[in-house]
């Protein structure tokens, strides 16, 4: 898709504000970047170890009886318990006193090394990368492995105490069962020994099979009062010590106990950070001891929930309990019915049966747990170690990056924040949309041709007109003749003033050289310096100013005898006479009105050299008299706010601005068409042997115009 004219301007603009700019946008880019440079080797390097873990999910937990629910959650918040352990206060202090055993301060150094802790899940996995940051490559390897050991052996303990602690309790309750069962055995062994009985005679009779389902229901029933009394006395021990809610399995179940027992970690660290630079009476301490205290209140709230459920489902299962046995009681008695001695040999045989297997249970399960306890299988093995740290901070590539980055940001930013607050007039659009002013011609600064007076140590005008005919600067004063010409028609007697709104913008300089264009075209033109202040003219033209407009309006000498004619055929020059007193009233005066009147009478066309229209009333004065006014406006130099000035004054005084000339332009900036012209008058008429011309030249053959 093609771009469309309006917007080759528009992108254009952009790029002439950066070229103009390009000074600002380099230092600023290369303080940038220098301050990049000395951020990064000031910055102490920071080195990071890291060691893989790996954290299996156990296969199952060491419960009696199956467990009722809560296994799936479990799995799932398992590996965030654990990453929390690793990072928790307790392995740090294992660690710092593995590796300083003789150091006196273990809990400063682990409070230190907290932070610079990093552990992150790997993927969809059961494993963990374990990161650890110091100044010390050494060091940071050092404390990741020995965090690594004492995670390991954290968790081993851990293991080694819940089983022991069900080990314990299983052991208690099998001793008890082995009593009952021996117990239900002597009774048998009595009954069938006082009976004679040894084996059951009408046991078929009886509804067997109804009977068994209330047993089995009996059963389960009394496992799950075990299991549930079990769990009451967890609970119990973490509502009177909340440390040991990690290890108990209720709370890793319950999702908002873990989440509360995480907040209460972490904020204690933090307590402990901030006691060691603040005391106890400073508001940050003083608040975070609030939501530690919330977050206890908060847990045992649940904690206090979670143990009143379980009590509600323990009632309930002991009234469960109690139903099935007596409805057990019932199907015995019913039993007993049929015949009295069959059921009362087949309730002991139960019982007995009952008892042996709850026996065989435990029995089995103890087992099991005497063989896990030799085997010593641990869940959490250290997979890849760490053996050497690699720097990541500074990051050399990644400042170059950030630096660069900023740099062009901040060096383009800096050129249109310049740009912004540049109130200089540049362009074609800023004098036709923001002044409402028409551009009549346009004159470069070339090879140092085309400068104000106030430019290269010089304060007379520069005569470029007088050079080759196919120079561009010579060009724009022969278009600017043009646009003149079209305005004003071929009528004998045109009178213009060429003024600025300050002074040094080529008013000077333009008069002088459309002068000497206009006359080359064949008219008779007069030059009138009325800067009565500053005049200029007649050193450009190398005459003395000892007479002039001031001696004619006094009366002193003639028109005639003051008017110098020049080497150029038709172009004669009128200067500006010793300064007078009053200039302003001089130019009011009626007898330069009559002066006007008579120039106009003998020349084509007169041009009129005045002061700056903001500077002093002359101009004014002398727009309202004449034909025509041309403001000249220096590209680059003059700010807008200044020309509305100008040309306020000028039309409060009804002149009639033709427009303006927009002098001394970088053929590279901002005129968009005087570029492309410049480069199209130059390659056409020149090529490879464009003339040299230089300020010196520029002198010479300005001295040839003689009077």
């Amino acid at each position: 898709m093609a771009i469309s004219t309006a917007q080759e301007i528009h992108l254009l603009d952009y790029w002439h504000v950066l070229k103009r700019r390009k000074y600002l946008c380099i230092a600023t880019a290369l303080a940038v970047l220098a301050l990049t440079a000395v951020i990064t080797v000031l910055t102490p390097p920071i080195y990071q170890a890291a060691a893989k873990i790996e954290i299996n999910r156990p296969q199952q937990r060491i419960l009696i009886f199956p467990d009722s629910g809560g296994f799936s959650q479990y799995q799932q918040n398992y590996l965030a318990t654990q990453i929390e352990v690793i990072k928790s206060l307790p392995v740090v202090e294992k660690a710092v006193a593995t590796l300083y055993p003789d150091s006196t301060q273990v809990r400063d150094l682990a409070m230190e090394i907290l932070p610079m802790i990093r552990v992150t899940p790997i993927g969809y996995t059961d494993m963990v990368w374990l990161a650890v940051q110091d100044r010390d490559p050494h060091i940071a390897v050092d404390i990741t492995n020995s965090l690594a050991e004492a995670f390991e052996k954290e968790n081993e303990l851990e293991r080694a105490r819940r089983a022991r602690e069900a080990y314990e309790r299983l052991t208690k309750q099998l001793m008890e069962y082995k009593r009952r069962m021996d117990d239900a055995q002597n009774e048998f062994a009595r009954f069938i020994a006082k009976t004679g009985m040894f084996k059951m005679a009408g046991y078929r009779d009886v509804d067997v099979e109804k009977m068994g389902e209330y047993q089995d229901r009996y059963l389960n029933a009394v496992m799950r009062i075990t299991e549930l009394e079990l769990t009451l006395e967890q609970l119990k021990r973490v509502s009177q010590d909340l440390n040991y809610a990690s290890s108990v399995n209720v709370v890793k179940s319950n999702q908002l106990l873990q989440t509360l027992y995480a907040q209460l970690v972490e904020k204690d660290m933090q307590l402990r950070k901030l006691s060691r630079q603040y005391k106890d009476s400073y508001p940050q301490v003083i608040e975070l001891k609030a939501d530690i205290e919330d977050t206890r209140t908060k847990m045992n709230d649940e904690i206090r929930r979670v143990l009143t459920s379980v009590e509600t489902e323990l009632e309930g299962e002991r009234k469960k309990e109690a139903q099935l046995r007596t409805i057990v009681e019932q199907q015995k008695e019913k039993a007993m019915a049929v015949g009295e001695v069959e059921q009362q040999y087949m309730a002991l045989e139960q019982k007995v049966n009952e008892y042996k297997d709850v026996y065989e249970i435990m029995k089995k399960r103890i087992e099991e747990m005497e063989i896990a306890e030799e085997l010593k299988d641990s869940n959490v093995s250290v997979r890849e170690p760490a053996i050497r740290a690699s720097q990541i901070r500074p990051n050399i590539s990644a400042n170059a990056a950030c630096g660069l980055g900023a740099a062009l940001v901040l060096a383009i930013s800096m050129a249109f924040l310049a740009e912004y607050m540049d109130k200089s007039i540049r362009t074609f659009s800023q004098i036709k949309d923001r002044l409402g002013l028409q551009v009549l011609g346009v004159v470069p600064n070339i090879d140092g041709a085309g400068k104000s007076e106030t430019q290269a140590g010089s304060s007379s005008p520069r005569i470029i007109s007088m050079q080759s005919s196919r120079t561009p600067g010579a060009e724009s004063y022969r278009s600017l003749r043009t646009s003149l010409q079209f305005l004003q028609g071929k009528d004998k007697g045109q009178t213009l003033v060429i003024t600025s709104a300050l002074a040094g913008e080529g008013k000077s300089t333009t008069v002088t050289n459309l002068g000497i264009v206009m006359a080359q075209s064949g008219g008779n033109i007069l030059l009138v310096d009325t800067d009565l202040r500053r005049p200029s003219l007649h050193k450009c033209f190398g005459l003395r100013n000892s007479q002039g407009l001031t001696t004619v309006l006094a009366g002193k000498e003639s028109l005639e005898e003051v008017i110098k004619q020049t080497s150029l055929p038709n172009f004669s020059v009128l200067c500006s006479g010793p300064l007078p007193p009053n200039p302003s009233e001089l130019l009011a005066s009626e007898p330069m009105d009559q002066l006007i009147s008579q120039l106009k009478e003998q020349y084509h066309c007169v041009l009129f050299d005045s002061p700056p229209a903001i500077a002093v009333t002359d101009a004014s004065i002398l727009a309202q008299k004449m034909d025509g006014t041309l403001l000249v406006i220096r590209g680059g130099g003059t700010s807008v706010d200044a020309v509305q000035r100008a040309t306020e004054l000028l039309q409060q005084v009804g002149a009639d601005l033709m427009g303006v000339v927009l002098n001394h332009v970088m053929p590279k900036e901002g005129a968009y068409y005087y570029y492309y012209y410049y480069r199209y008058y130059d390659s056409y008429y020149y090529g490879p042997s464009r003339p040299k011309t230089d300020s010196s030249s520029s002198r010479n053959r300005g001295s040839r115009i003689q009077a």
